[in-house]
C-alpha cells in the first residue's frame, strides 16, 4: 500500500537590526574611507571596485593591478545611470597591513588565503554632488584556486543621517519583521523570491523616486544597510530543507533586497524551518 503525503512547510523568517555609528568626516572633496579588508595570496591579483551613489545616479568603476602606497590610481570604466557620470575619481592607498590580520575581518575566507587591509583616500574630482551621497569600495581577489570578494568600506563628506527612524520590512504597506510561508510539496525543489523594503517613520521609503528629497535619503540609507544570512534550521532537527540566497537591490530600485528560497520537498512528511537574517544599518 502506498501512502500519499500532503507536505506542508512552515518557513518562518525573522529580521533583526543593529546600528554602527562612525565619526563624521569634515567636508572636503578628498576623504578617507573606512578600513577596507581584502584577501591576499602569493599569486593573487586584486580588482578594486569603487561606487558612488549621488542624488542624481549610481556610478562605478574598477582598478586592477598591484597597488602602491601614496600613488593615485584613476578609476577605469567609470559609468552609471540615470544621470551623467561625475568626474572620474582617483584612489590612493595611504596605509596597509598584510601580516597577522585575523581572518574574522574577512568573512568566509577560503583556506590558503590571508586577510589584509588598506586605508584608502578617494579624491572625487569635484564637490558639487549635493548631499546625501556615499562612496563604496570593495576588493575582489583572484588566484588559481578561486575568487574572494571582501567586505565593503564606505565614506562620505555629507552630514550624518540618523537611522533611528528607519526600519526593514517584508511588506511595503506596514512594518513587518516576521513572515510565514505555508507551501505544499511538489516532490521537487520549490523556488520563491521574497523582497524586503526600507521603511522610514512607518512608511515605505522608495529609493526609486527621482527628483524627490525623501527618495534621495532612502537610497542613501539603503546603501548603508547590509544583510547577513544567519542560516536556516529545521525545528525538529536534522539537515535543513531550505537554503536562502540574498541579493542586494540596485540603489535606484524600490526594494532593498531580494531573498531567494530554495525549498527541497522531495520525500515525505512535513517539517518546519526557520530562517534568520540580520540587517546592519550604518551611520557615517
Amino acid at each position: 500500500m502506498k501512502k500519499k503525503y500532503s507536505l506542508i512547510i512552515f518557513v518562518l523568517l525573522s529580521l533583526f537590526f543593529s546600528t554602527n555609528s562612525m565619526a563624521k568626516p569634515k567636508l572636503h572633496a578628498t576623504f578617507n574611507t573606512q578600513r577596507m579588508y581584502y584577501a591576499i595570496s602569493k599569486t593573487s591579483l586584486m580588482t578594486l571596485t569603487i561606487a558612488i551613489v549621488t542624488p542624481e545616479g549610481a556610478f562605478s568603476g574598477t582598478i586592477t593591478g598591484y597597488f602602491r602606497k601614496d600613488r593615485a590610481f584613476p578609476v577605469s570604466g567609470w559609468t552609471g545611470d540615470p544621470g551623467t557620470p561625475p568626474a572620474i575619481p582617483t584612489v590612493t592607498v595611504t596605509a596597509f597591513d598584510n601580516t597577522g590580520i585575523p581572518d574574522s575581518y574577512c568573512p568566509n575566507l577560503p583556506g590558503g588565503w590571508d586577510c589584509a587591509w588598506f586605508e584608502l583616500r578617494i579624491d572625487t574630482g569635484g564637490e558639487d554632488y549635493g548631499c546625501p551621497w556615499i562612496s563604496e569600495a570593495y576588493a575582489t581577489t583572484t588566484n588559481d584556486d578561486g575568487t574572494y570578494q571582501g567586505p565593503t568600506a564606505r565614506g562620505t563628506v555629507c552630514p550624518t543621517v540618523p537611522v533611528d527612524s528607519y526600519d526593514i520590512s517584508w511588506s511595503k504597506d506596514y512594518v513587518q519583521h516576521d513572515k510565514t510561508l505555508v507551501l505544499k510539496s511538489t516532490g521537487a525543489t520549490i523556488h520563491t523570491v521574497l523582497p524586503t523594503y526600507l521603511m522610514e517613520g512607518g512608511q515605505w521609503c522608495d529609493g526609486s523616486k527621482q527628483g524627490d528629497g525623501r527618495g534621495e535619503y532612502c537610497r542613501y540609507v539603503g546603501q548603508m544597510t547590509s544583510l547577513t544570512s544567519q542560516g536556516c534550521s529545521n525545528i525538529d532537527g536534522g539537515a535543513s530543507n531550505v537554503t536562502a540566497t540574498v541579493v542586494a537591490s540596485p540603489a535606484f530600485e524600490s526594494t532593498l533586497s531580494q531573498i531567494t528560497l530554495d525549498i527541497n520537498t522531495a520525500g515525505g512528511g512535513q517539517f518546519t524551518t526557520e530562517c534568520y537574517f540580520q540587517y546592519l544599518m550604518e551611520e557615517l
